[in-house]
């Protein structure tokens, strides 16, 4: 998935089969959503930052959604 005005930009929600997320940073490489991005959620625990990759939702098919008023 694309980052910046037309994909995914920080503040737009992570949807997972069964979880919500939102993305924090785009790391490297730049421009695409991938598993090194960082994410804040909540998983049982207080609210963190954390890498995709370091999660159990790294493989598993995301949506991303975006506040319509944020969509410009």
């Amino acid at each position: 998935i694309e980052i910046g005005p037309r994909g995914a930009r920080p503040g737009d929600l992570l949807l997972f089969p069964r979880h919500v997320a939102a993305l924090v940073r785009d790391n490297p490489p730049v421009g695409e959503l991938d598993s090194s991005d960082v994410m804040i959620h909540t998983s049982w625990n207080e609210p963190a930052e954390q890498p995709i990759e370091t999660t159990d939702y790294a493989r598993v098919p995301v949506r991303v959604l975006r506040w319509k008023v944020l969509d410009r």
